[in-house]
């Protein structure tokens, strides 16, 4: 085991193979020593959900719609987690752009740079989903992200990297109160070649440090061309067991009506009789606290055979709702009836500065994906909420 600072251990895993610098018994990503930190059985891989990714490293690992974060930390979650990780906003491939580099600002990439902006590369041999980003691509720059973090809990990281050209590159991650410029603040260095690398690890929070600052630095190249990185996951390993039942919180199972069927394999959570098919998506713009799930009348996309790309006027026409398909198939009222990967734009004319709505139906573990942008197009970074089904979110923004 090769240890690198308090409370930190490090894993080495190729993209292709599991070469490994220290001992993983089960073969889970994690070093035998970095669950013996986090209190789990080294011999024992947990994949609660039979997906084929192991806990430690996915985002709802029992299967059940919610993000972990969203069962530990609540609406806190965004605090918690790094956004943006694996640089696939902003989506270009589905807006009909061609495989480049594009320029980007750290307001849309939701990272902090040393840069005047970051170079996204789009459909370029990603190693997850369709964007990389190249760290050098203006210089050796530093990129950084700070989040909420609990003193003592542990932080699961992992990352991707790769070279671009020539000897191999090499990034350094600092993690530590902001600004985590020391060399002090160094819990590891990646080295890597021409094929994807996957470097893993765990550090654990010291004493009173409530906000951690995750940075990466790149060390070589030094010039503009090189360190292409991909797929960064900083998780807190969450223990939390509000029921005490003895499972944490993130693997219990959501059953809103109590009818012993979790959420996910329950065609009617609420238990009031009508499908979650009938309570799909729409606008509530009666009250942000009207009862759920809202009726067909409350949403500004009119009825169900509302025609997409006309303008639907609601509240008394002091507000004009256009709905327009993205990608895929998209009915008038937000059904996604073309299945993975469709998407659909609501415009509000006038723009408005607050938002109450209800997601529902999503069934067996799906997920929506919201975006709001401003009056002059630019991306609104926002507080991610992933919610079960009849759940309310709220955002607030200028101009949405």
């Amino acid at each position: 085991m090769s240890k690198l600072g308090l409370g930190v251990s490090v894993i080495l895993l190729s993209a292709l193979t599991h070469s490994v610098y220290a001992q993983d018994t089960d073969g889970d990503g994690l070093s035998d020593a970095d669950e013996i930190t986090l209190g789990t059985d080294p011999a024992v891989a947990n994949d609660t959900d039979g997906d084929g990714i192991f806990d430690f490293f996915e985002d709802d690992a029992d299967g059940d719609g919610l993000f972990d974060a969203f069962e530990c930390y609540g609406s806190q979650l965004a605090d918690y987690t790094i956004e943006n990780p694996s640089f696939e906003t902003p989506d270009y491939l589905s807006q009909g752009y061609s495989p480049d580099d594009y320029s980007v600002s750290s307001a849309i990439v939701q990272w902090e740079t040393e840069g005047p902006h970051h170079e996204i590369r789009v459909g370029q041999n990603a190693y997850d989903g369709d964007n990389q980003l190249e760290i050098n691509s203006t210089g050796a720059h530093d990129i950084w992200q700070s989040i909420t973090t609990d003193p003592g809990a542990h932080l699961i990281w992992q990352f991707a990297h790769k070279k671009r050209r020539f000897a191999d590159d090499v990034l350094s991650l600092k993690i530590a109160p902001p600004p985590a410029t020391d060399a002090a603040d160094e819990v590891f260095r990646a080295t890597s070649g021409f094929s994807w690398a996957v470097y893993s690890g765990v550090y654990t929070v010291p004493t009173g440090q409530g906000t951690t600052e995750i940075r990466f630095d790149p060390i070589f190249p030094t010039d503009s061309a090189g360190n292409f990185f991909d797929a960064v996951q900083v998780k807190q390993y969450c223990t939390n067991d509000t029921d005490g039942d003895g499972a944490p919180d993130w693997l219990d199972c959501v059953d809103t009506d109590g009818d012993g069927i979790c959420d996910h394999e329950d065609d009617d959570d609420d238990g009031d009789g009508i499908d979650d098919l009938s309570e799909m998506s729409c606008v509530n713009g009666v009250s942000p606290t009207s009862a759920l799930p809202p009726t067909s009348d409350m949403s500004p996309l009119g009825p169900d055979n509302s025609t997409i790309d006309t303008p639907y006027n609601w509240l008394g026409g002091n507000l004009a709702t256009t709905v327009s398909a993205l990608a895929g198939t998209v009915d008038g009222r937000i059904n996604f009836t073309g299945a993975v990967g469709s998407s659909a734009r609501v415009v509000f004319d006038p723009p408005v500065t607050s938002l109450d709505f209800a997601i529902g139906d999503l069934d067996n573990g799906e997920k929506k994906d919201l975006r709001a942008y401003d009056t002059q197009g630019q991306l609104i970074a926002l507080t991610p909420h992933m919610t079960s089904k009849t759940s309310n979110v709220s955002l607030s923004s200028e101009g949405l």
